[in-house]
């Protein structure tokens, strides 16, 4: 799980000044515990319980849409590429 969780962070901060130093790493590690796999099991379990609530937020967007806002997000993050950014 170490190694899955360096490379989604290296891959989602694309270009860094300076690498993570090791103590910053294990911040994003701690719930990864070897032996304890329970954060692995409940964090998607909790996304998909999660559903009904996200839907309620979608649905009282347009709500926010007389807001000005300014979204700013890297072009390099893996998760949001190039046909994903133009919906938000």
């Amino acid at each position: 799980m170490k190694a899955l969780t360096r490379r989604v962070l290296t891959l989602g901060l694309g270009i860094v000044a300076q690498p993570l130093a090791e103590e910053e790493y294990a911040g994003y590690f701690q719930p990864f515990i070897e032996g304890d796999r329970n954060p692995v099991t409940i964090f998607p379990r909790e996304l998909i319980a999660a559903t009904p609530f996200l839907a309620s937020v979608e649905k009282g967007m347009d709500r926010l849409a007389a807001y000005p806002a300014l979204i700013v997000w890297g072009k390099q993050d893996f998760a949001f590429q190039e046909t994903e950014r133009p919906r938000l």
